[in-house]
């Protein structure tokens, strides 16, 4: 894998790319030739390769319609694929159950998750905002009291 100091503008741009069509970060920056990391480095202000606009178009295009929508696109093409072909579909049924709505209808109201055990595997490629709008979000569904005291534990770091 290439280091940070070797991304160019059009890494950049072909990075945000690939966000734009679904890729989860690390994914993007492998397709690249790249690590996570590096490409971490050009949006982290405490990094010496800090790229303001890249770290602003970045953090827009994480959170976009775009990015989700590709994202679905690409988890149920994966879930037609494997299922058809290889006829392994457990984490990607999984997928389609927390992310597509056409599988509403096959969810269980009274599913319990261990939200904790979630936001673990998934805080690894959650961006600083993401983790903050997160975080509201879960204060806010507290007060109006769709999560009950003592289901779930909300921290503020620093």
């Amino acid at each position: 894998m290439k280091p940070a100091s070797d991304i160019l503008q059009d890494d950049k741009d072909e990075y945000l790319g690939l966000i734009l069509d679904g890729y989860k970060p690390d994914v993007a920056a492998r397709q690249l030739g790249f690590t996570g990391t590096a490409f971490r480095k050009h949006r982290s202000p405490a990094s010496i390769y800090y790229d303001e606009e890249f770290a602003t178009k970045y953090a827009d295009a994480i959170v976009s319609d775009e990015h989700s929508t590709a994202f679905l696109e690409r988890i149920r093409g994966k879930v037609a694929e494997l299922a058809l072909e290889d006829g392994n579909v457990r984490l990607l049924e999984k997928l389609s159950l927390v992310y597509d709505p056409a599988w509403e209808g096959l969810r269980n109201p009274n599913l319990q998750v261990n939200v904790a055990v979630l936001l673990q595997q998934a805080a690894p490629s959650l961006t600083k905002p993401e983790l903050e709008r997160l975080r509201e979000a879960l204060l806010e569904a507290k007060k109006r009291e769709e999560i009950e005291s003592g289901d779930f534990y909300i921290y503020r770091t620093n």
